[in-house]
C-alpha cells in the first residue's frame, strides 16, 4: 500500500508514526484525565494526526482570525455532508434537511425533550453509551432496557423483548447504529423489522449514526432514513464527522430530518443551534468534502488493528472473548473468565497502569466482567496495551 502523500504533520496514510511522547503532549481528555504514568485506552479519541484537508482548513481559519460565532445555518456544511452521505452510503440527502446541533448527545437530549414528556418511557439497546443514561435521567424519562443477545453470529436483537417493551408505553427508541460499545452494524433486515414495529406501535426513533463513517471492511451501514418510506415519519438521524475525523472537541453535530419530522428543527431554540463550534463546522465541512482518501486509509489501519486484536484474543480464549466489531475502533471485551473480578478495568488499572472503560458503566445489569478498549491507536501502542492486559491475566 502506498505510504501516502506528504503533508506538514506526516503522511496521509501513516497511522503508526505517532509516539506515546507525542501523544502525551496533547491536552485532551484521553491524555489528561488519567495520571501521567497511565496509558489511556478508554475514551473514544483516536491517536491520529488530523486529515490534511482538515488541518489546512483549520490553519486557514486561525490565520484569518475566523474564530467567531457559527452561522445559524451553513449550507456549505449541509452540501458537504450530502455529498459524503451519497458517496459513502448511497444515501440521497437534501441539504435543506440537514441542521447543525452542538453534538450528537446534545441533539438526542433536545429531541427527546421535544418528542416526549417527563415520565415517558424511552428504550435503548444495552450495553449503551453512558451519556445516554445521564441524558434520559436529566429529562426525567423512564429508561427501558433492551438487551442485545450474543451468539456465534454476533450481537442479535430479541424482537420478543422489543415488542414487549413497545406494547407497554414506550414513546421513543434510541438506536445507536453502528453500536457503541459492541461495534454491531444493524443489518437492513433488522432495521426493516424495527421500522415495522415502530410503525405498528407508534414509536419515534432517534438514530445515532455518529460511528457510521467508521464502518469497517466487510460490513455496510444502512442509514435509518433509507430503510423504508415510513422511516422519515418515524424518526431522525443524528451524526457528525467528530468520531471518524477525531474532531469531538470542536463541537459540531448534524441532525437529518425529513417529512413531518423536519418540523422539529424549527422547534430548536436559536441559542441551541449556535452552540455548535464555528471551527467544528469548518473542520467538518473539509472532512466531508475532502477527507475520503484519509478515511479509507484509516479504515484499513483499523482493520489491521482489529486483526491484531483477534489474534491476541484467540491466543487467550476462554479468558478473553469478544465479537469482532463491524465498525468503530472500540472493542467490547468479555473477561468474566479471566479471574479479574466484576470490574476488571479497575484491576488492570491498578496492576498494569492501563486505563480501560468499565463495562458496568455501559450496562449495569450485564456489564460485570467486561471492559471497553480503544484500539484506534498505533500498532506499537496497541501491542503495549495488549501486553499489559496479558501480564495482568498472568497474575490473576
Amino acid at each position: 500500500m502506498s505510504r501516502g502523500r506528504w503533508h506538514p504533520f506526516g503522511r496521509v496514510s501513516d497511522f503508526d508514526s505517532l509516539s506515546v511522547q507525542d501523544l502525551r503532549r496533547r491536552k485532551s481528555s484521553k491524555w489528561r484525565d488519567v495520571p501521567p504514568d497511565v496509558l489511556p485506552a478508554w475514551v473514544a479519541e483516536l491517536d491520529v494526526r488530523l486529515a490534511p484537508a482538515v488541518h489546512q482548513a483549520l490553519l486557514e481559519a486561525v490565520t484569518l482570525g475566523d474564530t467567531g460565532y457559527v452561522p445559524e445555518r451553513s449550507l456549505e456544511l449541509a452540501k458537504a455532508f450530502a455529498g459524503f452521505a451519497n458517496r459513502r452510503f448511497g444515501w440521497t440527502v437534501l441539504p435543506g434537511n440537514v441542521f447543525m446541533v452542538p453534538d450528537v448527545t446534545a441533539g438526542i437530549d433536545r429531541i427527546v425533550r421535544l418528542t416526549s414528556q417527563p415520565g415517558d418511557r424511552v428504550a435503548m439497546f444495552l450495553p449503551a453509551y453512558p451519556p445516554f443514561y445521564e441524558t434520559l435521567e436529566d429529562s426525567r424519562k423512564k429508561i427501558i432496557h433492551l438487551h442485545l443477545e450474543e451468539n456465534e453470529s454476533g450481537w442479535q436483537v430479541n424482537y420478543d423483548q422489543v415488542v414487549h417493551a413497545f406494547t407497554r408505553g414506550v414513546k421513543i427508541l434510541i438506536l445507536n447504529n453502528p453500536h457503541n460499545p459492541t461495534g454491531k452494524v444493524f443489518s437492513q433486515a433488522e432495521l426493516e423489522k424495527l421500522l415495522e414495529l415502530a410503525c405498528r406501535y407508534d414509536i419515534f426513533v432517534i438514530s445515532d449514526e455518529v460511528h457510521a463513517p467508521l464502518t469497517l471492511p466487510g460490513s455496510s451501514h444502512t442509514p435509518w432514513l433509507t430503510v423504508g418510506p415510513e422511516a422519515a415519519s418515524r424518526g431522525i438521524v443524528l451524526t457528525a464527522a467528530t468520531k471518524a475525523f477525531n474532531l469531538a472537541g470542536l463541537k459540531c453535530g448534524l441532525m437529518v430530518a425529513e417529512g413531518d419530522a423536519r418540523s422539529l428543527a424549527g422547534q430548536l431554540p436559536n441559542e441551541f443551534k449556535v452552540m455548535a463550534g464555528h471551527l467544528g463546522a469548518i473542520a467538518s465541512t473539509a472532512a466531508f468534502r475532502h477527507g475520503d482518501a484519509w478515511l479509507d486509509a484509516l479504515l484499513q489501519h483499523l482493520s489491521r488493528n482489529r486483526a491484531t486484536m483477534e489474534r491476541w484474543i484467540t491466543s487467550l480464549r476462554p479468558r478473553v472473548r469478544w465479537q469482532p466489531p463491524q465498525a468503530t475502533y472500540l472493542a467490547w471485551l468479555d473477561l468474566r473468565e479471566a479471574g479479574l473480578g466484576s470490574d476488571p478495568a479497575r484491576r488492570i488499572l491498578e496492576q498494569a497502569k492501563l486505563a480501560l472503560s468499565s463495562g458496568q458503566d455501559f450496562d449495569p445489569v450485564n456489564g460485570h466482567g467486561r471492559v471497553r478498549l480503544n484500539f484506534g491507536t498505533t500498532q506499537s501502542i496497541l501491542n503495549d496495551i495488549l501486553s499489559r492486559i496479558t501480564a495482568t491475566l498472568g497474575s490473576a
